[in-house]
């Protein structure tokens, strides 16, 4: 239902006037200083917008810049967003199980947040275009639009919710939405109405309603005179496939060979994809006129304009292959981060062990007062021998590990070695703690008898 979202929407999904303008490092820059919940969401939304449909390189900058800024930081917010922008990136690469994956931590995130309505729709929005399966996806879009209270994502949700529903031929339901969305525009206006104005229009083709269809395609050609000339956009592509259906409908041939041609109007390159499908057309519209000179040269455009694009694919593949390398390189770096400070953690926790259990059994020997039993000290110095084997092999293991190359059998033998060496070691520790406990224990003993025959000598003499 949703396959188009790949391009269409992901986090932020919503078409802003004059996006296209936004300098991305300066709301980036306004974003890591905003303070208030609510803003912040606003800022990276608009970052959002941007990347998600931008070049891979972009998306890839920013979902590192702000999923490690989260991290250095501990901002939800961030984190959230960082973990939303790699989950993009990753479909966008081909590989949806890691795509998930990020969904998932992101997911997690969102439910520990307070007011996360916003960003449990992100989520919802996020698994309606992974998921593959029609019935789950318009599920998962549903619940996106429900909880979602921004009423720039809200409006793209709807929008882009009718014409998933419009793909699957169910105008009804479509209608229904586009009509929600017009309402957020009836009390909003300055959001962009062009893409509605396309879905209206399909909509209404659907339901055999031509007449309703052209005013909105005719809207969306009065939006086009304002843009600058020449200046090839998406807008162009709705307003001139719509305008192409609606004569389709009307069965007018002669309209649909003058707006198919629109496209060789354009020379910049994102145009190409749609000159390719356009020449197709024409080639068969002259060669049922039998004008072969004609068919002939759209036809060699189409040679010329596959051969181009499946050149391009091939540079898209490179650079996608490049891309998913430095995101496993990036993954690589913060699990060996994730390791060093577990590592450090445990280091710690083994330092404090061995000082309690030490203090623990020098109190015991050097207490003058209490009877200890030799078993209780063998027992607390046995469990020093193992943090203590713990505690080195946590400080030694980095440094085993590069030398042995992983070799599980080596690394086995190299700490057979230090346990060869600590437990001899451990035994001479263990005999000086015994001679000093008998010694200790026969001290408290005698002084203790001496006493009793003191107040034995005392109670005789008395009486």
């Amino acid at each position: 239902m949703y396959k188009y979202l790949l391009i269409t929407i992901l986090f932020f999904s919503c078409i802003v006037i004059n996006a296209q303008t936004l300098n991305l490092d300066s709301l980036w820059k306004l974003a890591q200083k905003e303070k208030e919940a609510d803003k912040k969401f606003d800022l990276i939304y608009k970052i959002g917008v941007e990347v998600t449909n931008g070049n891979l390189d972009t998306l890839l900058k920013y979902s590192r810049n702000v999923l490690e800024f989260g991290e250095k930081y501990n901002d939800l917010g961030c984190k959230f967003a960082g973990n939303i922008f790699h989950s993009y990136m990753y479909v966008r690469i081909g590989d949806y199980a890691k795509g998930q994956e990020y969904t998932v931590k992101a997911s997690k995130l969102a439910e520990g947040m307070s007011n996360n309505a916003n960003y449990m729709a992100a989520v919802y929005g996020t698994k309606a275009f992974q998921e593959r399966n029609s019935i789950l996806q318009s599920s998962y879009m549903q619940k996106a639009i429900a909880l979602c209270t921004n009423q720039y994502q809200k409006f793209s949700l709807l929008v882009n919710a009718a014409q998933g529903f419009l793909q699957m031929n169910q105008s009804d339901s479509a209608l229904a939405y586009a009509q929600r969305a017009n309402e957020l525009i009836l009390k909003n206006n300055t959001f962009d109405n062009r893409q509605l104005n396309y879905v209206f229009g399909e909509i209404y083709l659907k339901l055999n309603q031509p007449d309703l269809a052209y005013v909105y395609f005719k809207k969306n050609l009065y939006l086009l005179q304002l843009l600058p000339p020449f200046n090839y956009t998406a807008i162009h592509g709705s307003v001139y496939w719509g305008l192409i259906d609606y004569f389709k409908f009307q069965n007018k041939i002669d309209s649909m060979l003058v707006y198919h041609k629109k496209f060789f109007s354009f020379e910049t390159p994102n145009v190409y994809p749609q000159k390719i499908k356009a020449s197709e057309w024409i080639f068969m519209y002259y060669m049922q006129q039998n004008n072969k000179d004609s068919a002939f040269k759209y036809l060699l455009f189409n040679k010329l304009g596959m051969d181009s694009l499946n050149s391009s694919k091939k540079v898209t593949d490179l650079q996608q292959a490049k891309i998913k390398e430095e995101l496993r390189q990036v993954d690589l770096e913060k699990e060996k981060l994730e390791a060093v400070e577990s590592r450090n953690r445990n280091i710690q926790l083994a330092i404090t062990a061995i000082a309690i259990l030490s203090a623990i059994i020098l109190f015991l020997l050097l207490s003058r007062s209490i009877l200890v039993s030799h078993k209780v000290v063998e027992f607390l110095s046995v469990l020093v021998l193992l943090v203590v084997f713990e505690f080195i092999n946590l400080l030694i293991h980095p440094f085993l590990e590069s030398i042995t190359h992983h070799s599980p059998v080596l690394m086995l033998l190299g700490l057979v070695a230090i346990a060869s060496l600590i437990i001899p070691l451990h035994h001479r520790l263990e005999h000086w703690t015994t001679k000093i406990l008998v010694e200790k224990n026969k001290a408290i003993r005698l002084a203790n008898a001496k006493k009793t025959i003191e107040e034995l000598g005392e109670k005789e003499i008395n009486t």
